[in-house]
């Protein structure tokens, strides 16, 4: 029977430990925009989003003028 070495098996464990904690920043990172964008909006436009509003589409257009910050929200609670 063949053995894997220690140091290989160490490897392999440090290794999909990065790769799934790095997954796991990525996603708090993109939740944690989405909500920001949302509570950003809020303020400088003094306006009340419904809760629960997610994220679709973001773009950002940079002109010699100025930009244009297009957004896309989606919620599926009812509007008032």
């Amino acid at each position: 029977m063949m053995y894997m070495s220690v140091t290989k098996k160490i490897v392999i464990i440090l290794g999909s430990f990065l790769v799934i904690g790095g997954l796991i920043i990525a996603g708090l990172l993109y939740f944690n925009s989405a909500s920001y964008k949302v509570s950003q909006l809020e303020n400088e436009w003094n306006i009340n989003l419904p809760n629960g509003i997610k994220l679709e589409y973001d773009s950002k257009k940079v002109h010699i003028d100025g930009s244009i910050h297009y957004y896309v929200f989606t919620t599926t609670s009812e509007l008032t």
